[in-house]
């Protein structure tokens, strides 16, 4: 984790639960290419207010990045990471205003990432995955990654490392997906 705290928008999601099937994986990702945000019933996209309903256009932002979803790998494979918050039924449906006010803190908050670190806690295996997101070129997506997904591995894998994937099996390495049906591998 220290390794990527410099990066913007660091995102753990931590499976501490030692659970057979719910504590199996845990996620870090960084770097969004693309933020979300749901304030006041409005959508807001990389900064720029979104008209009208903010579901439909999440959903429509959505679309612009489908991606086929590998078993074989950890669920989270990239994609939307952040919060849904109480308020944010208002945009359901009509409510009155609470009496208490809220934290000033937005409704929604989505961030699109396109590389993720997955940790398997059962197995002891880990795994870089890259989608190669935001781009749509085919070509272009495929080379993008691969570059983030080196980025991410080389964060990792530097001397002495702060980050240990696993002392006892060091031979697991990492896993980069940089394509559908194409992968490379990394000793840690």
């Amino acid at each position: 984790m220290r390794r990527l705290s410099h990066r913007r928008h660091l995102t753990f999601l931590d499976s501490a639960s030692r659970h057979a099937v719910l504590g199996q994986y845990s996620y870090v990702t960084c770097d969004p290419f693309s933020t979300y945000i749901i304030a006041d019933g409005r959508g807001i996209c990389n900064g720029e207010s979104i008209v009208g309903d903010p579901w439909a256009a999440l959903r429509a932002m959505l679309a612009n990045y489908p991606q086929m979803h590998r078993a074989d790998l950890p669920a989270f494979q990239g994609g939307a990471a952040g919060f849904f918050g109480y308020e944010l039924n208002r945009t359901l449906e009509r409510l009155p205003v609470p009496s208490i006010g809220g934290h000033r803190l937005p409704q929604a908050l989505l961030h699109l990432y396109d590389v993720v670190i997955s940790f398997d806690h059962r197995h002891d295996r880990c795994w870089v995955l890259s989608t190669g997101w935001p781009e749509q070129d085919p070509v272009r997506r495929r080379e993008r990654a691969r570059r983030r997904a080196e980025e991410f591995v080389g964060l990792v894998t530097v001397s002495a490392p702060l980050l240990i994937l696993h002392q006892a099996r060091p031979a697991h390495g990492i896993q980069t997906s940089v394509a559908r049906d194409t992968s490379r591998r990394y000793n840690a």
